[in-house]
């Protein structure tokens, strides 16, 4: 791990309002993340950019000749990561360069390569890259661009007439004909948040009755990559799209509520509509989300965002 020195080494030049990359990579996964200073005294970063973490495979090579030969696969991955650092490289002028290897060795020898006039260090260290500036100078970044989107699976309104409805059938809900399989993001990615700032989503669920049990409910929470698509988290079968990934639940006993559901009529029939809202806050390293109703609230235990790579069902 990168020793205090080492940090006061690299941020010994550091100012108000510079900007710098961070590209951490390791033997399976890299992340890239550009910053800039906040606040020298105390020391404080936000993040304004940043891609998901990926998974780029072994960044290795074979001995030939006494030098590493790299397969094209590797070279290929590389690219790759040069590409993405490119992309966020903007008026940043430092690159911190985390990683170790031989195959990371010709990495690090290309972006020297593509990015000249830029200062790039090299930390020989496996850290990730807002570990490097949270876990050895605690609490200094302020500020995140989230890198997935984050929210849950909701009914959507039938509509014939649209598109990206794709050929999916509809359910005779209480409140109209529904298709579920829904994405509704409740933080998007490459949002840029503050701090612990909450973030809020109001949604409903229709009973047909006041049964108590069926006040006992559970969200699951879902992550969406940039490509992931925009209105469906399954397929016409049920099958989760590419891109997603299910997180973790929020279980829910709203049973007591009972008697302050809302009664609402179709047509012919009765039934009763629950309001509530979904609550996520990120901090340097997790996701804390509940169900919030009526100023009761209903959590889990936080969710750390690197088992998301990077950080549903409610029916009518």
């Amino acid at each position: 791990m990168i020793n205090r020195n080492e940090w006061k080494e690299l941020s010994k030049n550091l100012t108000v309002g510079k900007e710098f990359v961070i590209l951490d990579a390791g033997h399976i996964n890299y992340d890239v993340a550009l910053y800039y200073v906040n606040s020298i005294s105390p020391l404080q970063f936000r993040e304004k950019a940043g891609n998901s973490p990926g998974t780029v495979g072994v960044l290795g090579g074979v001995r030939l000749n006494n030098k590493t030969v790299l397969p094209d696969a590797t070279k290929e991955l590389h690219n790759k990561i040069v590409a993405k650092v490119k992309s966020i490289m903007k008026e940043a002028k430092v690159l911190y360069f985390v990683g170790n290897g031989e195959g990371n060795a010709k990495l690090l020898e290309k972006l020297k390569g593509k990015f000249r006039g830029i200062e790039i260090k090299s930390i020989e260290h496996q850290n990730a890259a807002d570990g490097v500036l949270h876990w050895f100078n605690e609490g200094a970044v302020v500020a995140h661009a989230v890198p997935r989107s984050y929210g849950i699976e909701i009914w959507r309104p039938y509509d014939e007439d649209e598109a990206y409805m794709d050929g999916r059938t509809p359910i005779d809900c209480l409140d109209g004909e529904l298709v579920r399989h829904g994405w509704s993001p409740i933080v998007r990615h490459d949002q840029v948040l503050e701090g612990r700032t909450k973030h809020e989503m109001e949604f409903s669920k229709m009973f047909a009755s006041k049964d108590p049990e069926l006040l006992k409910f559970d969200v699951t929470v879902y992550s969406a990559t940039p490509t992931a698509n925009n209105y469906w988290i399954c397929d016409n079968e049920g099958n989760l799209n590419e891109g997603f990934t299910e997180l973790f639940e929020i279980k829910a006993d709203l049973s007591k509520l009972k008697d302050e559901l809302s009664l609402q009529w179709d047509e012919e029939y009765p039934y009763y509509r629950l309001d509530f809202k979904i609550e996520m806050v990120f901090d340097s390293i997790n996701l804390h989300a509940n169900i919030i109703c009526n100023e009761r609230k209903f959590g889990q235990p936080p969710f750390q965002l690197v088992k998301d790579g990077g950080f549903h069902r409610t029916s009518g």
